[in-house]
């Protein structure tokens, strides 16, 4: 029970971590068409996975560091850098053929999902 407390905790300050900085990115170089502010929070969060999964396992074997920085913390800044680790697992376990196929699916379906979720509205809603 525990565990779902720290992720529930780590999961809120990222996830408020991830709208105050992509906010202030994108106020600070304008509102464009281009989500500056995402991409720069998705390759933060990318870098400090790969990062909190090397060095925090190492510095905190068997603790709630994973719960709380990883899942949580980094899962609510950015569920991109789950994908990202996870795709590169793959590749780095020799396994590249799923590697490809689950950035293929990730990319396509969610695609498909987001496009969609966004016709289901105006079908019911007009």
């Amino acid at each position: 029970m525990w565990e779902f407390f720290l992720v529930g905790c780590g999961g809120f300050a990222g996830a408020v971590a991830r709208w105050s900085l992509a906010t202030r990115v994108q106020r600070m170089i304008g509102e464009s068409a281009f989500p500056a502010g995402t991409l720069i929070v998705n390759v933060l969060g990318c870098l400090a996975i790969g990062l909190a999964i090397e060095l925090g396992e190492r510095a905190y074997p068997g603790h709630h560091f994973r719960p709380l920085a990883v899942i949580g913390f980094l899962g609510g800044f950015t569920t991109f850098s789950a994908f990202s680790h996870e795709t590169m697992d793959l590749f780095l376990r020799g396994k590249g053929i799923w590697a490809v196929s689950y950035l293929t699916a990730s990319v396509a379906l969610c695609g498909i999902g987001v496009l969609f979720g966004r016709k289901l509205v105006h079908w019911f809603a007009g």
